[in-house]
């Protein structure tokens, strides 16, 4: 039912899914839970996930929901990010943690995506800050969505997809979560990107060429989160 409001462009009840992921012993609905949230969840959701996660010490549950901030793309959730890092360090669910930073904040993998010791935990959440702290000041706010250290978009994001139709680690890593956000975003069936869990480069590349080629292309606002064509509110 909440699905099918926030495909409809209705993101009223969006933070029930919280309560929903609280309330049910199922790890395939809590997974969907968490999937609708990193797609399509407000700003106020995400500040209401952060506080959560705050005040509680669950590991699966913050681990789960840092691939819900990597979706959400905000440069504000880096606090929260590095404080649940920081918080369950050494915890399975939490270790890929550095490439969800360096994918956020790095226009390619650098140092940020290297895992530190124990004894340079600090010196890396001070090199990620610096990092947060720079982009805050190239654009101006916290309050910007992004995606490899620049502002994110519909439209841009697709022609990155067409550049990376490679089978290099970096391709091959990335391909599914770019997938993942353009389908969301725009509600264009990817499921032909892969076939028998085979990427399929051409495929692709038509899916995105039409999507480019389309006067549907020119409504997606750079900066802007979308929601199955739906701009999400912020």
């Amino acid at each position: 039912m909440i699905l099918s409001q926030v495909r409809g462009g209705d993101f009223s009840r969006i933070d029930r899914l919280l309560g929903i992921y609280d309330e049910t012993s199922s790890d395939l609905l809590r997974w969907s839970c968490v999937q609708i949230i990193g797609d399509a969840g407000t700003t106020s959701c995400f500040k209401r996930v952060a506080q959560e996660l705050d005040d509680a010490l669950d590991p699966d549950k913050a681990g789960k929901f840092c691939n819900a901030f990597e979706a959400w793309g905000s440069l504000s959730a880096v606090p929260a990010l590095l404080q649940s890092y920081e918080r369950y360090f050494g915890f399975q669910d939490i270790e890929g943690l550095p490439l969800k930073l360096s994918t956020l904040l790095e226009m390619e993998w650098g140092p940020l995506m290297e895992r530190p010791t124990e004894d340079g935990l600090l010196v890396y959440e001070d090199r990620v800050m610096e990092w947060y702290e720079m982009l805050k000041q190239k654009f101006g706010t916290e309050k910007v969505i992004l995606l490899h250290g620049e502002r994110f978009g519909v439209v841009s994001l697709a022609r990155r997809m067409l550049r990376c139709l490679g089978d290099s680690y970096f391709e091959k890593t990335m391909q599914p979560f770019y997938r993942r956000r353009f389908e969301a975003s725009t509600g264009i069936d990817c499921s032909g990107f892969y076939k028998d869990r085979n990427f399929q480069p051409l495929t692709a590349a038509a899916i995105l060429e039409g999507f480019l080629e389309s006067p549907e292309a020119a409504r997606y606002e750079e900066g802007v989160r979308y929601f199955f064509g739906h701009r999400i509110p912020e």
